[in-house]
């Protein structure tokens, strides 16, 4: 549960209004965090690879910089299905 909330917050909180970076955002969240990479993937909507630095699971991360569309949070996927955690590079 407290897993959860921790995620919810963060991307409540990465949506802000601002223009700063997503790996700004998510260090000013909670240190527990690390931004592997942040793609532009068409004007104004980006996807980050967030790493979570207790479990080593990975999520992507879809936003709009300025708030124009929805926000979404999923955790990063094997081809088989099964969350990439750990050492687990998807292979």
């Amino acid at each position: 549960m407290k897993k959860l909330f921790i995620l919810m917050l963060l991307s409540i909180a990465l949506v802000g209004c601002s223009s700063r970076s997503v790996q700004d955002k998510a260090q000013e969240i909670d240190y527990r965090f690390k931004v592997n990479s942040t793609s532009n993937i068409a004007g104004n909507r980006y996807v980050a690879v967030l790493e979570d630095k207790e479990t080593g699971c990975r999520y992507i991360y879809a936003y709009a910089a300025n708030n124009s569309v929805g926000t979404a949070l999923t955790p990063l996927l094997t081809e088989k299905g099964a969350p990439v955690c750990g050492s687990d590079k998807g292979e």
